[in-house]
């Protein structure tokens, strides 16, 4: 981090009065006025000529509202267009718009020697004034240049804040005074990730040589930018005690754009998203409460042995079978925090002590309930020499892609494995399902619908809602009048059942509804092959699940301890057909 030498200050200002004056001269600034002001290219440089390390293209006051008399400013509405500043740090520290942020430590001060006692005069006591009460009652900030420049990891990060869209009422001294919310919203948008002062790869080929004919070149293609969007809003309530709330929320965040800063603590990150969701509460009596909650999507990251996460979170297991463990079928990792905090011991370490004990119990748990435990107990089932496998080809089911459907052929084989299992008590059967590359390229296109698709899909579930809302006010109006003749009482829970399977469709469709405008939300593709995953993991769930509803309504003798279900994994095979279930057959001594 350079120490700012010479820096140079630039803006204009223009100012406007409006006061009531009988004549040129008559300037009484003792009875109530009101302003309009204005700043403009306001620029903060690094030099002369230097760069812009802070600025704002804007700031305007149409209407300023003065009261001598209360000591107040009333300001309806404050614009703020483009606000700009650099943030940097480095191994010397932290600087914003070039100034550090730590200052040098002073110097021991001389010893003085024969210096006569200066005269102590006496000091005039101020007299009690009004206090200020200034009132912005709504701020508009349009737009934004932030740039945080990080130094101290290789290659060096650059981060950008590209566009942001915020509103803040209430600002000012009067809401430290008076029971008034401020209340705020804001949505801000990031850049693609810089790394300044690495020069681009050289190609590794030699260039093709031109033809006569030139052709247009492609574009390049351009980085991702590090997250969707951030999104906050909340209110607070300042006197007499601060309580309130805050939520904020991050979509899309691509992780791997932050792998130099990983790097530093000997992590490797190379793939993975991000999105998390706040809850802040303020309670009047001191207390705060931080509910968070992260999603990561896809995380591909690892470290070495005994690395700096696996002992900050005291874990029992290698890092990636801890991240294996609390994965969901879907390839997503959830971590639910929560952080209680008062106002007495509010710092950088409790709140650090508090979200790594959340980790340590998220990962215990999800250690303890690890669907591996299942194949671990299949692998000692088989390692104790209880059981051995017969020597026949296991039989294998097949399905369609991304179908959960039984063909006629594998119900007839599946019908004589259950004969077996009837005749033969010492028989076992241990039942796997394959994923293809088929059923993963049909669950893509389910998973993922286009914005068109998304919106007729919105349509067509509104309108369903709308037709199933009808039933409902008539089945309730039939059912009143059941109750108001007192029918049989079979007759009124058929209504009531009717009634509830309505309720269940509307709710079903109202969530479908969520669900696709949530594929419409900023940052809705980078979560695209969790949907994916997720999608796939649930037909092969339910193909497994059919399957073992198939054997255990056999009638066969110790059904549940004789059928064994692997937990699928998503580890798919090439194949233009649909994934087949495998069925072992072993034999108890």
């Amino acid at each position: 981090m350079r120490a700012l030498k010479a820096a140079a200050l630039s803006a204009d200002a223009s100012v406007a009065l409006r006061l009531d004056r009988r004549s040129p001269l008559d300037f009484n600034f003792a009875q109530s006025f009101s302003a309009s002001a204005a700043l403009s290219k306001v620029a903060f440089r690094a030099g002369p000529d230097g760069p812009v390390v802070a600025g704002v293209r804007q700031i305007s006051a149409e209407t300023i509202n003065v009261n001598p008399a209360h000591s107040s400013i009333t300001v309806p509405l404050l614009n703020i267009r483009r606000p700009s500043v650099r943030l940097s740090h480095s191994a010397t520290g932290w600087s914003v718009a070039g100034l550090p942020l730590r200052s040098r430590p002073a110097a021991a001060p001389r010893a003085l020697t024969n210096v006569p006692a200066p005269r102590v005069r006496p000091v005039p006591q101020p007299t009690r004034s009004h206090p200020l009460l200034v009132l912005v009652k709504r701020t508009v900030i349009s737009g934004i240049d932030a740039r945080y420049l990080d130094h101290t990891c290789t290659p060096p990060l650059e981060i950008s804040l590209t566009g942001m869209e915020a509103q803040v009422f209430n600002l000012g001294t009067v809401p430290l005074t008076s029971h008034i919310p401020v209340r705020f919203n804001l949505i801000a948008y990031a850049g693609a990730v810089g790394h300044p002062g690495v020069p681009p790869k050289a190609p590794t080929t030699a260039p093709k040589p031109v033809p006569s004919r030139v052709a247009t070149p492609a574009p390049a293609q351009k980085s991702q930018p590090l997250f969707a969007q951030f999104a906050s809003h909340g209110q607070l309530y300042l006197y007499p005690r601060t309580r309130g709330w805050v939520r904020a929320s991050l979509s899309g965040m691509y992780l791997a754009e932050l792998a130099p800063l990983a790097k530093q603590y000997g992590v490797t990150l190379t793939a993975g998203t991000l999105d998390t969701s706040s809850d802040i509460r303020f309670h009047p009596d001191h207390r705060m409460n931080l509910h968070t909650k992260l999603v990561f999507s896809n995380l591909n990251l690892s470290e070495a042995p005994h690395g700096a996460l696996a002992k900050l979170l005291h874990l029992p297991t290698p890092l990636n079978i801890a991240l294996a463990a609390i994965e969901a079928p879907d390839g997503s990792i959830t971590l639910p925090l929560s952080v209680p905090l008062s106002a007495a011991h509010i710092s950088k370490s409790a709140i650090t002590r508090q979200i790594v004990a959340d980790l340590v119990q998220v990962v215990a748990v999800g250690i303890a309930s690890s669907p591996f435990k299942v194949a671990g107990g299949l692998a000692s089932l088989f390692a104790s020499g209880k059981v051995q496998a017969l020597k026949e080809p296991p039989l294998t089911l097949h399905f369609a892609p991304s179908s959960t459907t039984l063909t006629s052929r594998d119900w007839l084989a599946l019908n004589a494995l259950t004969r077996r299992l009837r005749d033969h008590n010492s028989l076992q059967v241990v039942v796997r399902q394959q994923i293809s590359t088929a059923d993963i390229a049909l669950a893509a296109r389910r998973a993922n619908p286009t914005k068109s698709q998304c919106l007729q899909l919105i349509k067509a579930l509104e309108a369903r809602t709308t037709h199933l809302l009808a039933q409902r006010r008539q089945q309730l109006g039939i059912l009143r009048g059941e109750l108001a003749i007192r029918l049989s009482d079979t007759a009124i829970a058929a209504g009531t059942a009717h009634l509830a399977r309505l309720d269940g469709k509307i709710a079903r469709a109202r969530m479908a509804i969520n669900y696709l405008a949530d594929m419409l939300a900023p940052g809705a593709d980078r979560e695209a092959s969790r949907r994916t995953r997720g999608v796939m993991m649930t037909i092969a769930r339910r193909r497994l699940a059919q399957i073992k509803a198939a054997l255990l309504a056999a009638g066969f003798a110790h059904p549940h301890r004789r059928v064994h279900i692997v937990f699928p994994q998503y580890l798919p095979t090439q194949s233009n057909r649909g994934g087949p279930a495998i069925i072992t057959l072993v034999r108890t001594r």
